[in-house]
C-alpha cells in the first residue's frame, strides 16, 4: 500500500496538490499514472540538459541510461527482462522481485 504520509520530496509534493486539488487522498492508480508522466518527463529533461533532441528512440535510450527515479511512494529502478524489452510475457509473473512489489502496494481484496 502507498504511504500517503512519506516525508520523501515527491510523494509529499503530489499528496500535498493533489489533495488541494481534489479535496481528498490520491489512489494508487494516480500516483501511478503521475509516477509514468513523472519519469518520461525526468528523461526528457536529461535530453535537454545534454542537448539531445527529444525523439522517442532518445526517451527510451536516456530511460535505460538513467535507470533509477526518485517517484510518489519511493525509488524506482527500470527493469527489462533481458531480450523481451518492455511486453506481457510470461516469464513477467514469475520474476519473485516483481511478484513482492506488486502485493505489497494492492489492496485486499474483500
Amino acid at each position: 500500500k502507498m504511504n500517503w504520509d512519506s516525508t520523501d520530496p515527491v510523494t509529499a509534493r503530489f499528496v500535498a496538490d493533489f489533495k488541494a486539488k481534489h479535496g481528498k487522498l490520491p489512489s494508487f492508480y494516480s500516483a501511478n499514472y503521475y509516477n509514468a508522466v513523472w519519469v518520461s518527463g525526468k528523461a526528457m529533461q536529461s535530453l535537454e540538459k545534454k542537448g539531445k533532441p527529444l525523439t522517442g528512440e532518445n526517451v527510451r535510450a536516456e530511460l535505460f541510461a538513467l535507470h533509477t527515479f526518485d517517484v510518489v511512494g519511493g525509488k524506482m529502478e527500470l527493469q527489462v527482462a533481458k531480450g523481451q524489452g518492455h511486453n506481457l510475457w510470461d516469464g513477467f509473473f514469475r520474476c519473485q522481485e516483481l511478484v513482492d512489489f506488486v502485493l505489497a502496494r494492492c489492496a485486499p481484496t474483500p
